[in-house]
């Protein structure tokens, strides 16, 4: 019985070893270094005699798409282990892929950041010995992503936030099923960004990315004043995420109470210096040398065009509300009701000698 067996598997042995006369053992692929013959480095085992064979070998993208195609002349397999080495074949056909991919590895001699793919085939010429050889690859030499702003755990006063990230290579050397998603999440009580990201619901996402800023939307789920959230970017490929940034988190400040600007002192020749119209209001001193009299006064915008507003006293228990009398005089003008937008503008008041006393002031 034990001869039986023992027959049985020499001829089993026998049998793969004639079936197998070539054999691709593996491939020496390097992301930093990719050209027509460097995908051509294999080693391979030739069971056989001397044998003929040509060598084609493929870079594909995560989505499959070729990026880099080569086919060598006929070349010699000797017996035993042979390493092949691209500079020492001549190629009969090199095809770089139509992508931005194709031409960035074209140009650059890399891969750019992603997943790709790698095949290579051996077929003899007079025989039907062939053999082929596949293997992922994943190159992130050079790929990163960054969150820049908001920064991590800073307080926001906007609930509409801009967010701005950066990463490495430019977006047409993504694939066709590759993209950036940006995910913000409500965090709960001592939950870490990276957590909360990763397992929460989020407020907000947005997918195929194409720009590095990312403003939160209005007709998005409100932001809450208090409340914590958690960013990040991810690049995603096939549906998987194959890279992400740092999970970054930002809380929406209180809304603060802007304390009115109070007072403004006009002159009569404008200087550097201005204003700043805190709440849309603009406080202001008069000195009145003579009579009491209804103030006269107009805005002009940045072209000069006159805006007419409406002047109240800031002085308690006054009755004339836009008079101004003999001495220290308190104005306010509620910038409000004019529906001005934002920039600088110039206050204008004339005094009884007809001069003109200008304040230049910001509408933030």
């Amino acid at each position: 019985m034990i001869k039986y067996l023992v027959s049985a598997l020499a001829v089993i042995c026998i049998s793969l070893h004639v079936g197998a006369q070539i054999t691709i053992l593996n491939t020496s692929i390097n992301s930093y270094n990719v050209t027509p013959q460097s995908i051509c480095q294999v080693n391979v085992m030739n069971y056989s005699e001397e044998i003929k064979v040509t060598l084609n070998a493929q870079l594909t993208n995560s989505a499959g798409e070729p990026i880099l195609k080569v086919t060598s002349q006929p070349f010699v397999l000797k017996k035993g282990i042979n390493s092949i080495a691209g500079n020492n074949l001549v190629l009969s056909s090199i095809e770089f892929g139509s992508s931005k991919q194709g031409s960035y590895i074209r140009e650059s001699h890399a891969l750019p950041s992603g997943k790709f793919n790698y095949c290579c085939m051996l077929k003899s010429f007079n025989t039907e010995a062939a053999d082929d050889y596949c293997e992922d690859i994943e190159a992130d030499q050079s790929a990163f992503l960054m969150l820049i702003n908001p920064a991590d755990k800073d307080t926001i006063e906007t609930p509409n936030p801009l967010l701005i990230w950066m990463h490495s290579e430019p977006f047409n050397l993504l694939a066709a099923n590759e993209y950036f998603k940006i995910i913000i999440s409500e965090l709960t009580h001592e939950q870490n960004a990276e957590s909360g990201v990763t397992s929460n619901i989020p407020v907000y996402t947005k997918s195929y990315l194409t720009m590095h800023e990312v403003l939160y939307p209005f007709d998005a789920r409100q932001l809450m004043k208090g409340k914590r959230y958690g960013w990040q970017i991810q690049k995603i490929a096939n549906g998987v995420v194959i890279n992400k940034s740092e999970a970054w988190e930002f809380v929406l400040g209180e809304e603060k109470i802007e304390e009115d600007n109070k007072y403004a002192r006009l002159k009569k020749d404008l200087d550097p210096g201005y204003y700043y119209a805190a709440n849309n209001k603009i406080f202001f001193v008069f000195d009145e040398e003579y009579k009491t009299e209804s103030i006269e006064c107009l805005i002009l915008d940045s072209k000069q065009k006159v805006i007419k507003p409406k002047v109240l006293s800031d002085e308690e228990g006054s009755e004339n509300a836009d008079n101004k009398h003999f001495g220290y005089n308190r104005f306010c003008i509620d910038l409000n009701d004019l529906k001005i937008k934002n920039g600088f503008y110039t206050l204008v008041i004339k005094n009884s000698k007809n001069e003109s006393l200008k304040l230049k002031f910001l509408v933030p």
